[in-house]
């Protein structure tokens, strides 16, 4: 997984082994140590700016939310996350010092949606043989990611 994230993390490499379950109560996942299923997610920062980090997650075994919720659990704020903390959509005027709004107009988000992506996945094919999946992020977070390299460095 490509993260963007709000900050950065204490350290250049981190790892969370909280287990996992549905929670009871809400439509989520939860932390619990008693019911969870056992996970780890390597949480690693790729590329540093001004208010603003790239962190590449791999998890060895994906669990459902398993990335967000230990994102969350490391202090790891990725923009557009509702679910497992209220964390705002990342905007241009956040990240480029001379950023002026049009006149009336409400600014956008540079990326409208999680700012997390799944780049790689790999499986056992049918034969034992590897299979690897690759894909490139969406344009949008593209942009958000070249956007903070131009102007948050």
């Amino acid at each position: 997984y490509t993260l963007v994230v709000r900050g950065a993390p204490h350290q250049s490499e981190l790892v969370c082994r909280l287990p996992i379950a549905p929670d009871p109560v809400e439509p989520r996942m939860s932390g619990s140590r008693e019911f969870g299923k056992k996970c780890e997610t390597d949480f690693r920062l790729v590329e540093q700016f001004r208010g603003f980090a790239i962190v590449e997650a791999v998890t060895s075994y994906d669990r459902v939310h398993q990335v967000r919720v230990h994102a969350s659990e490391s202090g790891l704020k990725i923009p557009g996350e509702r679910k497992y903390g209220r964390v705002e959509p990342l905007f241009l005027s956040e990240i480029k010092p001379d950023y002026r709004a049009s006149r009336g107009e409400r600014e956008s988000p540079l990326y409208d949606r999680l700012c997390m992506h799944l780049g790689k996945l790999v499986f056992p094919g049918a034969d034992g043989v590897p299979v690897t999946l690759e894909r490139e992020p969406p344009a949008r977070l593209r942009v958000l990611i070249g956007r903070l390299r131009r102007h948050a460095r």
